[in-house]
Formats: structure tokens, sequence, C-alpha cells
């Protein structure tokens, strides 16, 4: 992968800042702004193609989805009738 290739990943990546794609239009859009970069065309993320990303782009991921069921928790008090005094 080049380095026009990561940064036009990272930049679309910024760009959602966490909402979903679909994979298919996620590399089209980070095709489209690698090509942008190389060719040297600024902004690499115009108006047509953030509006394009938003149209595409899903709702934002929740963060309780992300790192999955909660963890178990160690520090769980003992019943009442089980305390030692």
């Amino acid at each position: 992968m080049t380095t026009s290739k990561v940064a036009a990943r990272i930049l679309v990546r910024a760009y959602l800042d966490g909402r979903t794609m679909d994979e298919f239009m996620f590399s089209a859009v980070v095709w489209m702004a690698d090509k942008r970069l190389t060719g040297g065309i600024v902004p690499a993320l115009d108006q047509t193609l953030r509006d394009d990303i938003d149209n595409q782009a899903g709702p934002v991921v929740a963060f309780k989805q992300i790192r999955g069921a909660a963890p178990y928790k160690f520090a769980v008090p003992l019943p009442q009738w089980l305390r030692r005094a």
C-alpha cells in the first residue's frame, strides 16, 4: 500500500468520525481521495465527495457495540449473610 493510499484512508476515516460505511463504498471513496492526492488536487475531499460520503455513511457506531459485552466485575460485594465481622 502506497503512502498516498494510507493518507487517503486516514483522511476518509477522520472525516467519517466514527460513522460506518459499506466496505465497497469506502474503498471507492479512498480510491478517489488517493487519485486527488497524487494528482495534487486540493482539497482531497471536496464538497461533492463529502456529500457522497455523508449520503452513504451510516450512523455512529455505539461504543458499547465496539467493545462488546460488559466485562465481568471481580469486585462483587459478598452477600450480607456471608460477610465476616
